[in-house]
């Protein structure tokens, strides 16, 4: 007769519910890691509680070859086994420290004395069935819309994430953040401020969009951010502006934004000769990067009134030379509409600084390509609402402009701008919407439908 497996219970709580401050009731693995799928761990060394007694040890014992302490063992302790370790007798003795008193020590010779370094945990990642479930997700609803990564690879690094480098890893757990948040899985209570409704994972499993962001961030803690430029990173920081920017917290949002920015220009993304260093294929995907990070930067500058950095320096990604010339045909003409607006128009609307000449040349130019027609046959859905609205929302950002007097005194004999725009506006926003399906519009996010009801805060009666 077989008798019943008894689960250990550890001395301590698991290094995930630590770090996240949550109730723990230390088995392995524990209830919280296998709800958030998490990889439950007991490796943290704790530090004990009280007076802190430190002991120096001189740098030539711990520098020479053959002396290493045997008690910092350089694999990670077991979950189920209590650390211990015995010194080795045949080994010299050491040097005895001196005189020791709880606080800081003082020796004669200070240069002689250092610090044992602190022991490293190892962290815990997101499970694969948590990271393909949200990819999954972005890549039926987003991914038309930012097709800025080769899924099939993306798809194959999600399955062992634990192998990941921590830059891969980083990105893939920003990636899942801004899925989740954009796509508001956690329903309408991640929007007006009560308490989160975690969503299901595939098995009832719950977790909420800001676990997953704070992974995100605490995944970056990794590796050094300044001295290891990638797409990778960019990325990551692109996709911790779209979740911080869905959730309305519009000083991280811009900096992560500048962040993306900034290593755009390290990896010399705004310069064409940079890409005769890849082969075609690698050279387009870092294309659609840039030009994704353009327009992002444009939209988002223009509602929060902020310059801009980026300028339409390279060509822009081919159309007929991609694996999806469908896909590629609408990122175009969302490219296409975002030019339309100029850096001077930028840097009126920062500085409120413009002659009239340079003024009437602009608003001129910019509604005259604002309200033309665009040919979208032939375009995905989910592409073809992006760019529609995205249009619309433009006409109505020039309406709501800080200095629109002086806007519309810059048309002249030509006429002021229309009462009724932004009515206009959201009306042909409306038209689109209605006929649209609800999976296209619900992939719509901070630069276009989410930012688009505020421009209106007069006139809603009047619409409805």
């Amino acid at each position: 007769m077989d008798t019943p497996k008894v689960k250990t219970t550890m001395k301590q709580v698991c290094d995930n519910c630590r770090r996240r401050k949550l109730k723990c009731n230390r088995l392995y693995p524990c209830d919280r890691c296998r709800s958030a799928l998490l990889c439950c761990a007991y490796t943290d060394v704790l530090q004990r509680k009280g007076p802190k007694f430190r002991t120096f040890y001189p740098r030539s014992s711990l520098s020479s070859p053959g002396n290493e302490s045997p008690c910092s063992p350089s694999f990670p302790t077991p979950p189920h086994s209590t650390f211990s370790g015995d010194f080795d007798k045949s080994l010299p003795p050491l040097p005895a420290p001196p005189f020791l008193l709880p606080g800081p020590v003082i020796s004669s010779d200070s240069s002689s004395w250092e610090y044992p370094p602190d022991p490293q945990p190892v962290s815990s990642r997101l499970s694969s069935l948590v990271i393909l479930a949200h990819l999954n997700v972005y890549l039926k609803y987003l991914f038309p819309i930012m097709p800025v990564f080769k899924p099939d690879q993306v798809l194959a690094d999600s399955s062992e994430p634990a192998r990941l480098p921590p830059q891969r890893y980083a990105f893939l757990a920003a990636l899942c953040a801004a899925t989740h948040i954009q796509l508001k899985l956690d329903g309408p209570a991640q929007r007006d401020g009560s308490d989160k409704d975690p969503t299901p994972i595939d098995d009832g499993t719950l977790i909420s969009g800001e676990d997953l962001l704070s992974e995100a961030l605490r995944a970056r803690l990794d590796y050094d951010l300044i001295d290891s430029p990638s797409i990778d990173n960019l990325l990551t920081s692109f996709y911790l502006f779209i979740s911080y920017g869905n959730l309305e917290r519009h000083h991280h949002a811009w900096y992560y934004l500048c962040q993306a920015v900034f290593m755009a220009h390290t990896l010399r993304l705004h310069q064409e000769s940079s890409y005769s260093n890849f082969d075609a294929g690698e050279a387009e995907e870092r294309r659609r990067v840039f030009w994704l990070l353009f327009v992002t930067e444009r939209a988002y500058a223009l509602q929060q009134t902020k310059p801009v950095m980026l300028r339409n320096s390279i060509r822009k990604p081919e159309v007929f030379n991609e694996d999806d010339p469908i896909l590629a045909y609408g990122f175009l003409n969302l490219i296409n509409l975002f030019e339309k607006l100029s850096p001077d128009l930028y840097d009126w609307i920062v500085s409120g600084q413009v002659d009239e000449a340079s003024g009437q040349a602009l608003a001129n130019l910019i509604f005259r390509d604002l309200s033309s027609p665009m040919s979208l046959e032939g375009v995905l859905e989910t592409q073809q609402i992006d760019i529609l609205v995205t249009q619309q929302w433009l006409r109505a950002a020039m309406w709501k402009l800080p200095e629109r007097e002086m806007f519309q005194k810059s048309f002249g004999s030509q006429g002021t701008l229309p009462s009724d725009l932004s009515i206009a506006a959201r009306r042909s926003m409306m038209e689109v919407l209605e006929v649209a399906s609800e999976a296209a519009i619900d992939s719509e996010g901070i630069g276009t439908v989410h930012s688009f009801y505020p421009f209106f805060p007069i006139r809603r009666a009047a619409v409805s």
